[in-house]
């Protein structure tokens, strides 16, 4: 049973554990960058849907109400909310646009930019994981 056992090098796995601590500080800076790049494609394609959607004789303000904001939080947390700014002109709308009122059809323009932005910003997300993990260009 001894025979099975591997020898395991103890300062090898250390120097593994500090590497892989600082993948949190070289990815922050890229991973708020594609979270914003992500967040502004959304904001700019549910702005340009709700356009192309609606008259928008009575909603002239609401589009350019929809805002985003990217935090930075511990470690490598990046995260962004996007949607309407209810301080500004006609924000308060969103809800009732996007989902619709028992009397008025809804205008979906935030859900669908979430769901057609998603897939790509996942995507520069683990590229630049691989790279924050394995060196650029690995």
């Amino acid at each position: 049973m001894a025979g099975d056992m591997a020898d395991i090098n103890m300062a090898a796995v250390k120097a593994l554990a500090a590497e892989l601590g600082g993948v949190g500080a070289r990815i922050r800076p890229t991973m708020k960058a594609t979270i914003t790049k992500g967040a502004l494609n959304i904001k700019n394609a549910a702005r340009d849907s709700i356009l192309s959607q609606s008259r928008h004789i009575y909603i002239k303000q609401y589009p350019y109400s929809i805002s985003y904001d990217v935090s930075v939080g511990a470690g490598a947390t990046v995260t962004a909310e996007i949607g309407p700014d209810v301080t500004k002109a006609q924000g308060y709308l969103g809800n009732i646009l996007e989902f619709g009122t028992p009397s008025k059809p809804p205008y979906p323009h935030l859900v669908p930019a979430w769901e057609a932005e998603i897939g790509n910003t996942e995507t520069w997300l683990a590229k630049a994981a691989e790279d924050a993990v394995f060196g650029v260009g690995a």
